[in-house]
């Protein structure tokens, strides 16, 4: 990083397409992704960039839209 900056928050809204979403399980210790290969809202993005082993590392939720008004949500 050029400004070398160690963390910092994210937010945003917007619209995004082909999107990886994760589910991290409690029981199993792990994230589940899947990709959804359509067009959405992004009604709500937050979380934080850190450094994990020297290299950015992104901690973010996210909350999406559909055409037809369904909510989809997930974490990366």
């Amino acid at each position: 990083m050029q400004e070398d900056i160690k963390s910092a928050t994210v937010q945003g809204l917007g619209a995004v397409n082909d999107v990886d979403v994760g589910y991290y399980s409690l029981e199993e210790k792990r994230y589940f992704t899947k990709i959804f290969n359509q067009q959405f809202e992004m009604i709500s993005l937050n979380g934080n960039i850190t450094r994990k082993d020297g290299i950015p590392y992104l901690h973010l939720h996210i909350a999406l839209s559909d055409e037809n008004y369904k909510i989809l949500r997930g974490t990366s």
